[in-house]
């Protein structure tokens, strides 16, 4: 049932992300990740137990993991891929052992998912420390809020300071004349 709501989460939270914006689509994930995981201690029926497994591989790793990692991706220059990627799943592979680590500790069952879920918690605060896609919100044409968060990592980075008018006049005249139809999922299938 998880690993069902992974791929259904994969399928669709990518196109919603695509349209909604990647950190709205992580934040309403993480939310609904806290919710079901927390929950999923405390269910006694089999068939709501997978239920709520599917839907938290729909938000859990679909929307929440998925999407986060592409934001990040797209946060960091092509130069600092690389270390972020490895960076990223680096820390998830320190949260798989600290899984294994509750697991020994916490023998009560209900308990020990009650934790698990509690780990979700940790991404309720990104909503205020990360700022949306600036590769979406250019496709959006929202160039004005893209410059102004590349100008800040630009700062961030102690390098010259950019024309954030220069910027944001190019931007608004290739957004003007980029608009193209887009691709869904359903274009994968037509030949």
């Amino acid at each position: 049932a998880y690993m069902f709501g992974v791929f259904i989460g994969a399928v669709t939270l990518g196109s919603l992300a695509d349209k909604y914006g990647r950190k709205t689509v992580f934040y309403v994930s993480a939310i609904a990740q806290l919710l079901l995981s927390t929950s999923i201690a405390f269910v006694t029926n089999y068939y709501l137990f997978l239920i709520l497994s599917m839907l938290y591989g729909v938000f859990g790793s679909a929307g929440s993991y998925i999407t986060a990692f592409v934001l990040a991706m797209e946060l960091v220059g092509p130069s600092k891929r690389t270390v972020c990627g490895i960076t990223f799943q680096a820390v998830f592979a320190i949260g798989i052992m600290l899984v294994a680590v509750w697991g020994f500790l916490i023998t009560n069952h209900v308990t020990l998912q009650f934790v698990y879920g509690l780990h979700s918690l940790l991404l309720i605060g990104h909503w205020w420390l990360i700022d949306e896609s600036p590769r979406w919100l250019w496709a959006q044409g929202r160039v004005a809020e893209c410059v102004d968060i590349v100008a800040r990592g630009v700062k961030l980075n102690g390098s010259p300071e950019i024309d954030k008018a220069h910027f944001v006049s190019v931007g608004k005249a290739k957004t003007r004349t980029a608009h193209g139809p887009s691709a869904t999922i359903a274009d994968m299938f037509k030949t």
